[in-house]
């Protein structure tokens, strides 16, 4: 009898300058299985999700370097990423925000302060290819 094979975990690059909120969406999504990755700053995301293969990334709006919108638009410009879940985590919480993220690409919008076992909820929708909410969360 052979041994049972074990499935890669899903990788989810996490953007975001706030170590309180990196730490807590790592140990959220690490918990529930996830490889996560945490890149600090927009100059440095498209390099880490080309790094390795990546399922899922949770994109924050304020970063140093490149914006958050920056690097979303950056992700559905490129042909081999545009299909690629990005969530937003974001402390912006306009209408106006969530709308415009949601026009440039965003799968999901969710606002700082969240609930992290929404967050483990929303990403395993958005990586099955479950439809997800049209609005912020």
């Amino acid at each position: 009898m052979s041994a049972p094979v074990k499935l890669a975990a899903k990788r989810i690059v996490v953007i975001d300058d706030d170590p309180i909120t990196c730490d807590i969406v790592a140990a959220t999504l690490g918990a529930a299985g996830y490889r996560v990755d945490v890149v600090h700053d927009g100059d440095d995301a498209l390099e880490s999700i080309y790094g390795a293969t990546t399922d899922l990334v949770i994109l924050d709006c304020n970063l140093p370097g490149k914006a958050g919108m920056v690097v979303l638009r950056d992700i559905r410009g490129d042909h081999m990423l545009k299909s690629l879940p990005v969530i937003m985590l974001t402390s912006r919480t306009s209408d106006w925000h969530a709308r415009l993220a949601f026009e440039t690409g965003a799968s999901a919008y969710i606002k700082k302060p969240f609930d992290p076992a929404e967050l483990v909820i929303l990403v395993a929708r958005a990586l099955t290819g479950a439809s997800l909410p049209q609005r912020a969360l």
